[in-house]
């Protein structure tokens, strides 16, 4: 058996317990009694929820002397989480028991808990904007993203975290706009090909990447085929009616488009539908004028089985 002189150990804040081959504590300083509720002569099983399925002395012959980490274990005298240590001993090569340390991490437990709230509710937020925004480390690789950007770069993968933005973009980190300028750009994604974007690039403030954030400018295709689904203009009153199209796109807000045949009001409502985040959804194009008057209702708004013949 060891000897134990470690009185030394009761001025330590952490936990410190010697646990005998046959599950005895064999010493116990005042941190780890105050706690436990435990003493010398004790049975130590069940101090930790790690115990009941995983406890190293049921499989004592197969110890090292190489320490045992565990992080975030349960005290099951109270409601603590505590970081874990675990310490073979041995004498002459024979195991004499277990030096078993643990400290409370409730405070660094509810601290992570507290960053993946605030992470969660940072995508949230990215999620929420119309523009796709894509953080990328000095390499040019893309470490964060919102779902904005994922479907503009490329629908087919699930996640972008990773990929160079030359891949993606089209263009390289050196080819980016001057830092707090937003500038017009070309770029080719993978998901709509070669597209007219406008972009803003900011660099982080402890300097270690950047912020690249960017909509799809009204020049740009707005559907496959691009001889079909252009919007060109430089008139400063269409250009106020696209940015308030921009506005719209990513609400519930129902928008009526007034104007004589020919105006295009069908290639707005596409544009419309393409920045908005049901891009991915059927475009569904109903003339309302072809409709007799006495069956528009029912077209648009459906029927009762039995309502009329054949219905």
């Amino acid at each position: 058996m060891v000897k134990l002189n470690l009185k030394v150990l009761d001025y330590l804040s952490s936990g410190v317990i010697f646990v005998t081959p046959d599950k005895k504590i064999g010493y116990i300083n005042k941190a780890a009694s105050k706690t436990v509720k435990k003493k010398v002569g004790d049975s130590c099983f069940g101090l930790f929820s790690t115990c009941k399925t995983n406890c190293p002395l049921d499989n004592a012959e197969n110890l090292t002397e190489e320490n045992l980490n565990l992080f975030n274990v349960n005290l099951s005298c109270c409601e603590k989480t505590v970081c874990h240590t675990i310490t073979p001993v041995f004498e002459n090569g024979k195991f004499q028991g277990l030096i078993e340390e643990f400290k409370d991490s409730s405070k660094i437990t509810e601290y992570i808990n507290k960053i993946k709230e605030q992470k969660e509710f940072t995508n949230l937020i990215l999620d929420s904007v119309i523009d796709a925004i894509i953080v990328i480390d000095n390499n040019g690789d893309i470490i964060h993203y919102n779902e904005v950007a994922k479907r503009t770069l490329c629908k087919e993968i699930d996640d972008i975290k990773g990929f160079n933005i030359e891949m993606l973009l089209g263009v390289g980190k050196d080819r980016l706009p001057e830092e707090g300028k937003r500038e017009d750009i070309e770029v080719e994604t993978p998901a709509y090909g070669k597209i007219k974007v406008s972009m803003l690039n900011t660099s982080l403030k402890n300097g270690e990447g950047r912020i690249i954030s960017f909509y799809v400018l009204p020049e740009c295709m707005i559907d496959t085929d691009a001889s079909k689904s252009r919007i060109i203009t430089k008139n400063p009153k269409f250009s106020a009616v696209l940015d308030m199209a921009k506005t719209v796109a990513d609400t519930t807000a129902n928008v009526l488009i007034e104007g004589e045949t020919g105006t295009g009001k069908n290639i707005l409502a596409k544009y419309i539908h393409m920045i908005s985040s049901r891009r991915d959804n059927p475009f569904v194009k109903i003339n309302c004028a072809a409709i007799p008057e006495n069956l528009l209702e029912s077209e648009l708004f459906g029927y009762m089985k039995g309502a009329f013949t054949g219905a």
